[in-house]
């Protein structure tokens, strides 16, 4: 998993670890959601992004969120931009998102 995103440290988990941007991490994600934190606030113009290879290095997906006007997200290899159904609350600094792989 290449990761382009700053995460922070929460009390409340205690496993989580600061990844720098753009690194290759192997990652689990058919048993381990992935776990994000961002401090970006709506229309900002900041994104997200997560990008999956597979063993051979291919391109295999990914995720991105994007902090317009409008809260948004895209599924790599799977769709075009789509506008969140739900807006986070804008009293909370930081945004905790889950990231899980389901397959059906």
């Amino acid at each position: 998993v290449t990761v382009s995103v700053s995460q922070y440290h929460i009390s409340s988990f205690t496993d989580w670890i600061l990844v720098q941007v753009n690194i290759y991490k192997d990652y689990d994600l058919d048993n381990n959601p992935l776990w994000i934190t961002t401090d970006s606030e709506l229309d900002s113009g900041e994104m997200v992004r997560v990008a999956f290879y597979n063993s051979d290095w291919d391109h295999a997906g990914g995720i991105g969120i994007r902090f317009y006007n409008t809260l948004e997200y895209v599924l790599y290899e799977c769709s075009s931009w789509k506008v969140f159904p739900t807006t986070p609350p804008t009293t909370v600094d930081i945004k905790v998102w889950k990231i899980t792989l389901d397959k059906t």
